[in-house]
């Protein structure tokens, strides 16, 4: 156990003192065990581990190729050529602990002698550890989702409103409400299924007069928001990724002179980095956008507007539960299904632009 501590330590402070690698495809390998186990840091501060040898299959479909590639690589100086296994850790929190943690369990499991067996032995921890540097994709489709509104209503309101939408988005932390304009309080769920399913965390986020800041609230919307991711060979017109929705958002206040419009928008990116954070994990779009996992391409399967305050949208209301007294109402979490038509074409309002309009009117930004 003691070698095996040490083992970790002495990796531990090798990772954390290699160099980044310049911009692009070469790498400055630094090998810990030569010619069999390597490491480097890519201009982002992703961490990758080289092992050398025939191609490596895992058995686990959460390391996808993204992760584990096998292929020719040059190092940086010398433009040397070498065939291995890349496996590569996302810039995170714990990131060099992980990775001291992962090469430790290799050199167990043997990896100067069988690159395969190692790896499939350590391939849990593996799998763990992946999984807690990654950003969870339901956190990457609902962010897609609370942006391309923003953009939606950033389409209808005048330019001098933009920081108050900016201001007035919470969707980056724990709230009631994903926007608040106004008097008008807006909650963005978004879905990968073919029906508005949605999970909703309490009463108050389906119930009007719960604004997030400010002043009373008068209206509650629900917007569904349904994508349907694509595969990538296929790029039809109006396929959306994360990095450009935002992309698409610093086009529009581009609109503001500077520095106006760059201080806004550097604001929007730092409280995206919060959204869905797990041990301050979250989405850098200036680090990210290259990221294959933000590259997913997804199409608008259907957005739609609900008015709440509808009587035909048949939810719990806390008035509902008010005979149960060893109910907590606000402790209850539970799941919707809102239909495709309540009101004939009055609710929901169908499109994220028409909807945005609505929105946009009823809180006077316009």
């Amino acid at each position: 156990m003691d070698e095996t501590r040490h083992q970790y330590e002495t990796l531990r402070m090798f990772v954390l003192d290699l160099p980044r690698s310049p911009e692009g495809s070469r790498r400055n390998v630094q090998w810990y065990l030569p010619g069999k186990l390597g490491f480097a840091k890519d201009h982002l501060g992703r961490i990758e581990i080289y092992i050398p040898g025939p191609k490596i299959r895992p058995t686990s479909e959460a390391i996808g190729p993204s992760d584990l590639k096998f292929n020719i690589w040059y190092e940086d100086p010398g433009n040397q050529s070498f065939e291995a296994n890349r496996l590569v850790l996302p810039a995170a929190p714990h990131l060099h602990q992980a990775t001291a943690f992962i090469a430790t369990e290799l050199i167990r499991e043997g990896v100067e002698l069988s690159p395969q067996m190692a790896f499939s032995r350590a391939e849990p921890l593996i799998e763990v550890w992946l999984e807690r540097l990654k950003i969870p994709d339901s956190v990457i489709v609902g962010l897609i989702g609370e942006l391309l509104v923003l953009n939606a209503l950033a389409s209808k309101i005048e330019s001098r409103f933009y920081e108050n939408l900016v201001d007035n988005w919470f969707g980056h932390g724990r709230s009631n409400r994903d926007f608040q304009l106004g008097g008008v309080g807006l909650e963005v769920k978004t879905t990968t299924a073919s029906s508005s399913t949605h999970r909703f965390e309490n009463l108050k986020q389906l119930e009007p007069g719960y604004p997030e800041v400010g002043e009373r609230e008068d209206f509650l919307y629900i917007a569904s928001i349904g994508l349907e991711e694509i595969n990538e060979d296929h790029d039809p017109t109006g396929a959306w990724t994360l990095p450009l929705v935002v992309e698409q958002i610093r086009e529009k206040f581009s609109s503001l002179p500077q520095p106006e419009s760059g201080r806004i928008f550097q604001k929007l990116l730092r409280l995206i980095t919060k959204y869905g954070s797990v041990d301050g994990i979250g989405y850098d779009h200036e680090t990210m956008a290259d990221d294959e996992e933000f590259c997913r391409k997804y199409t608008i399967a259907f957005a739609r507007y609900y008015d709440m305050s509808d009587p035909l949208i048949e939810v719990l209301h806390f008035d509902d539960l008010t005979e149960y007294r060893d109910v907590v109402a606000d402790s209850m979490s539970f799941s919707v299904r809102l239909r495709e038509r309540v009101n004939g074409d009055i609710n929901p309002v169908p499109g994220l632009s028409a909807g945005a309009e609505k929105l946009v009117s009823k809180a006077r930004w316009a």
